[in-house]
């Protein structure tokens, strides 16, 4: 009795030790598991799901311990026996110990209902926690578990998850169909691929744990962390990657999603042959009604979440206009846009938030800047419109308010350069025209000749000067915007390009000279000088302006005086860098506002000017210009002043350093019709010496 106390006590160890067996401890196989046959897609996909735990023996073999089956002191006939506590399990049969040859042996216990293999290099001792290859049934990778037993189904450790025949205990590899789920297993290892992508037959399937996901319901949302893009699987499509498709998802609330070409769950902006839609940056949701995204208010169908594309939406009285789902008009002054339903431009103003702009005046960049009119409708005004204040006439295509000298119907009109208010009509500025003029030397011979080109205003746009030969010398070139303003002028020296100029004057927004650029030739064009606007009268006239060389170093500063009309200037001062005047211009005009004198004093530096002056009665006789046409160059004399006196538009008297010098208009007019002298050539002789200089070009355009 006592005897069988101690067995009973010593088999409990046992029971105890082999219910705390080990881990694996060693790999089904040599080989690395790392080469695979099936094609895995390295790409991304969404949703994760939790794998099947894989059920093992978790008892330990209580079958195969009895009390009356085996004791420490002798082996059974047959059945298991411990030759002492915690030591390993064997197996007999007819009192002969099993598995001790070859590599071992495969058993079966009834009792357990289990196999079991006997591993011959223990002797014959019961495989626990282990992959053992066997050459039953074709030869095949079975798994032992804690308890001894082979594992069957699902099975699980920290490799990976597997799969074991129900019947055989083979480890399953390759592609096949378990309980009707598509399953795929590494070739070589056996581990069930884990959140990785397959392609077969052009289509692409995630697998988690073996098992194809998304073949049940309607399929499943998966999220792919090496692509980090959520993916849609469809079980009508038995799982495969959704592309080009939008879904509804029961996440989040109840959702329409969209995958993109690539299975990408789309988020932000998205365009297709349907029309512009968000999709939230975070769950992916298709955005539906009003919102606003980046501070911009936005509006989509609340049906089909199609942004409203090119159409008005009225909030609170006031029109609004959407493109691409996104308002107009929010940013910077606002935007010009066409509405084709209407035929008709409009004005969205940012102070508004975008609203229509309505009666209302407004400047806009396009068209190289102009002054537009919007009506009651919003609609922008085109052709002659009159109120309050004016009669106005705006472009037919750009719709451009008109100021200066426009010709309207073949009828010449004077707007002020202002207001746009019409002044006067019938103006014919084209009978005034200088075509070609040429020079002479003292003695009767040709100096040059020079021919010009104007356009339907009566702008110049080009001169060119050809020696007595024809053979072209200096050619200039006049570029303006649409309302008549200069933009640059070109003066090319051909035979020396390094005495070729290139002027760009720049204005602000109400028209106002701000900027000339002067740039220069030598290989290349590089920055000479430049003459920077710095303060306006009340006129819109510059009252100051500083010139720079190309190193941004003050030369000088200008202040201007004027009177009566923009840009008709009485009084010019130039002040060097050194804050010395250099010079001082004073000019006088007659009742009729024509220019009377001109004098020039202070010019120590030894400078002469060629000035251009703008006779035109409708806008203002005489102006100087000298936002558009002044200009300075050092001569071989030295010239400390200068006068010319006009009577009735005709230059009368020069004077330099206050003696009265002669002058000639030896020059031949290809005139029109009306045979009007259109420009005063003035040269002069000094000491019986003919010496070629251009003291004032005068225009006259006059009714």
């Amino acid at each position: 009795m006592q005897k069988k106390k101690i067995t009973a006590f010593l088999l409990a160890l046992a029971m105890v030790s082999a219910m705390a067996l080990p881990v694996f401890a060693q790999e089904p196989n040599p080989q690395a598991e790392t080469a695979a046959s099936i094609a895995v897609v390295e790409t991304a996909t969404p949703e994760t799901a939790a794998t099947e735990e894989p059920k093992v023996d978790a008892e330990p073999a209580e079958d195969n311990v009895k009390e009356d089956a085996a004791t420490y002191d002798a082996p059974p006939e047959n059945g298991w026996y411990q030759e002492y506590p915690g030591g390993p399990w064997y197996w007999y049969e007819n009192g002969v110990r099993q598995g001790t040859t070859g590599r071992g042996k495969e058993i079966y216990d009834p009792k357990s209902d289990a196999w079991y293999w006997l591993d011959a290099v223990q002797g014959g001792a019961m495989t626990t926690n282990k992959d053992v290859y066997q050459d039953s049934n074709g030869g095949k990778w079975v798994r032992y578990d804690a308890n001894g037993h082979m594992v069957k189904g699902w099975n699980t450790n920290e490799k990976g998850t597997y799969y074991f025949d129900l019947v055989t205990g083979a480890m399953v590899k390759g592609m096949c169909t378990i309980d009707g789920i598509p399953c795929a297993f590494d070739t070589t290892t056996g581990i069930g691929l884990d959140k990785q992508w397959v392609n077969i037959n052009g289509d692409k399937f995630w697998y988690e744990g073996g098992k194809r996901q998304g073949t049940t319901g309607r399929g499943k949302e998966i999220y792919d962390p090496k692509s980090d893009a959520w993916y849609w699987l469809d079980a009508v499509q038995g799982g495969a990657m959704t592309t080009n498709k939008d879904v509804y998802q029961d996440s989040n609330g109840g959702k329409w999603v969209r995958y993109d070409a690539n299975g990408h769950m789309v988020k932000g902006w998205n365009t297709n042959e349907k029309g512009t839609y968000y999709f939230d940056l975070v769950t992916g949701a298709m955005v539906k009604g009003m919102c606003t995204i980046d501070g911009i208010p936005c509006a989509f169908d609340t049906t089909t979440g199609i942004g409203l594309d090119k159409q008005w939406v009225n909030i609170n009285g006031d029109k609004f206009w959407y493109e691409g789902g996104k308002r107009q008009g929010t940013t910077g002054r606002g935007k010009e846009i066409y509405d084709p339903k209407s035929d008709a431009w409009y004005w969205l103003d940012s102070v508004n938030n975008g609203a229509m702009a309505v009666s209302k005046d407004v400047y806009q960049d396009s068209n190289g800047g102009k002054w537009v009119r919007y009506d009651a409708n919003g609609h922008m005004i085109k052709g002659w419109n009159t109120n309050s204040q004016g009669t106005y006439y705006f472009d037919l295509i750009t719709g451009a308010m008109a100021k200066g000298t426009v010709v309207i119907d073949g009828i010449t009109c004077v707007f002020d350069y202002n207001t746009g208010i019409l002044q006067s009509t019938n103006v014919d500025v084209t009978k005034y025209r200088e075509i070609k003029r040429t020079n002479y030397y003292a003695d009767g011979s040709v100096m040059n000749t020079l021919t010009t080109d104007y356009d339907a205003q009566g702008r110049l746009l080009k001169e060119q000067r050809r020696d007595k030969s024809g053979n072209l010398q200096v050619q200039d070139d006049f570029y303006y915007e649409y309302n008549g303003m200069l933009t640059k002028h070109t003066h090319r020296e051909y035979g020396n390009d390094n005495y070729s100029y290139e002027y760009r004057y720049e204005y602000d927004k109400s028209n106002r000279f701000a900027k000339i650029s002067v740039y220069r030739y030598n290989g290349g064009w590089y920055l000479y000088s430049y003459w920077t606007a710095k303060e306006w009268d009340s006129l819109g006239s510059v009252s100051k302006f500083w010139e720079y060389n190309g190193q941004n170093k003050v030369t000088c500063i200008v202040n201007l005086t004027s009177s009566g009309s923009r840009n008709r200037y009485t009084k010019m001062t130039i002040v060097n860098s050194s804050n010395k005047t250099v010079r001082t211009d004073t000019w006088s005009y007659d009742s009729n506002g024509h220019l009377a004198g001109w004098t020039n004093s202070g010019n120590s530096n030894g400078y002469s000017n060629v000035l251009r002056l703008s006779s035109d009665n409708n806008i203002g006789a005489g102006n100087p210009l000298f936002d558009r046409h002044c200009g300075k160059f050092v001569t071989d004399d030295k010239i400390t002043s200068a006068s010319i006196k006009f009577q009735n538009d005709e230059v009368v008297e020069i004077r330099q350093n206050n003696q009265r010098i002669s002058y000639t208009n030896q020059e031949s007019m290809g005139m029109n019709s009306s045979n009007n002298l259109t420009r005063t050539f003035a040269t002069y002789t000094d000491g019986g010496n003919f010496r070629y200089r251009t003291l004032v070009e005068y225009f006259k355009y006059k009714n």
